[in-house]
């Protein structure tokens, strides 16, 4: 089955250097210990961690057991002296399988996923994250479905924003850091799967003590010549690289 490719190597090494910043601009020094949630088929962080020369412990947390064997190998050629350890659980039930104290929480549009694993179950759930054309289908479909389900929806959001401050009060963070910007699969769409995962978003970052400034110097760079960013409506500067899409901080 052909794979949806969103954008390639560059626009992970991209993101990886936004990341990179955002942990240097607040001066996170003596990294041993590391979460990323939901990481897709992709590997950003390990390219953000790379440029910090990250040796420690990696804790990848993903629902779909395919990504993270996909996760396992690419991390290995990216990080070959880090410790990979791989939890196939939804964030919640992770807790028990991590430690207590951890230096940093890394996950890129998460909000999203969440909500639509809390919609879908089964061998539909698997189908769409599996990163194909059928899987992009299905996340459509899914969302079109729950825009017409009101009740359910509000149990979601509730759920979704419970389990994230759940997790933050059982673990303690040096840094949280946190995206969510407009993704390029609804760009053309009017675009309700952001507005519904950024109301969450924006209710958790009232918990989350981000220093401004921090943040905007980190995001604050050109990137040239990145083809997405010449696309009617994906403004590197005003979207990615925008400061109301990030949570950079410790939960408080």
């Amino acid at each position: 089955m052909k794979k949806v490719i969103d954008y390639d190597d560059y626009f992970e090494d991209y993101m990886g250097l936004i990341y990179y910043k955002i942990i240097n601009e607040n001066k996170i020094k003596n990294i041993n210990n590391v979460v990323e949630f939901a990481p897709g088929f992709r590997f950003k962080i390990a390219y953000a961690l790379k440029r910090l020369n990250f040796t420690g412990t990696i804790y990848v947390i993903d629902s779909n057991k395919k990504v993270l064997e996909f996760v396992k190998e690419k991390y290995k050629i990216i990080l070959p002296e880090a410790k990979i350890v791989l939890i196939n659980k939804d964030l919640i039930d992770s807790i028990e399988f991590l430690p207590e104290n951890i230096d940093l929480f890394l996950a890129n549009h998460c909000i999203d996923d969440m909500i639509i694993s809390k919609y879908l179950d089964g061998k539909k759930l698997e189908d769409a994250f599996n990163n194909t054309e059928k899987s992009k289908q299905i996340l459509i479909n899914c969302w079109n479905e729950l825009k017409e389900e009101d009740n359910i929806l509000f149990n979601i959001q509730e759920n979704v924003y419970n389990d994230l401050k759940k997790f933050f009060e059982k673990i303690n963070f040096r840094l949280i850091v946190m995206s969510q910007y407009k993704s390029g699969y609804y760009m053309n769409q009017k675009n309700y799967v952001e507005e519904l995962s950024k109301t969450i978003f924006n209710k958790l970052k009232i918990s989350i003590n981000t220093n401004l400034d921090n943040l905007k110097a980190a995001l604050s760079f050109d990137f040239e010549n990145f083809d997405v960013a010449l696309n009617e409506g994906f403004s590197l500067k005003e979207n990615i690289q925008f400061s109301d899409n990030w949570i950079a901080g410790k939960y408080k």
